[in-house]
């Protein structure tokens, strides 16, 4: 595989997408997009602004671990309350920000393994179904973090 250097951050889906995946995961429909995308919902640190935002995650036992590269994960660093629309149902939880490195590169590998989000981290995947060594550092050296979320 070659070693691409790392892109620059992919550009956030329009408003009317994320609307539209919004309402599809609030709605009787969510199945369609729930096996890889919750709502995740939580207050701004310093602003008290509500965020709501559809992302994609993977479910690792009682944690769901979520990829961003977007800088809202800093509203929950230090650990934060959080509500989750998680296929269907309403579930209150707590966040945290994985920044450890080992534990940040081992949550991003499980993260590459479990969900279709390679494209936009720009990490290969091998034959095994490993992500590419030096594309994941490379992901990692980019801002690529993790949000764990404890249910």
């Amino acid at each position: 595989m070659a070693n691409k250097p790392a892109a620059r951050q992919p550009a956030p889906p329009p408003a009317f997408v994320q609307s539209m995946m919004i309402g599809v995961l609030k709605s009787p429909l969510h199945a369609v997009l729930s096996k890889s995308m919750l709502l995740l919902r939580f207050s701004g640190r310093k602003s008290g602004k509500h965020y709501e935002l559809p992302v994609a995650y993977v479910q690792d036992g009682g944690t769901i671990l979520i990829a961003s590269r977007a800088k809202w994960w800093l509203n929950l660093r230090g650990g934060a309350p959080v509500d989750l629309r998680l296929r269907g149902k309403d579930v209150a939880a707590r966040a945290d920000v994985a920044d450890d490195p080992a534990l940040r590169a081992a949550d991003l590998r499980r993260i590459l393994r479990g969900a279709n989000v390679g494209r936009f981290m720009h990490v290969e995947m091998d034959a095994s179904g490993e992500p590419n060594p030096q594309q994941l550092a490379a992901a990692i050296k980019a801002g690529w973090m993790v949000v764990r979320v404890t249910l």
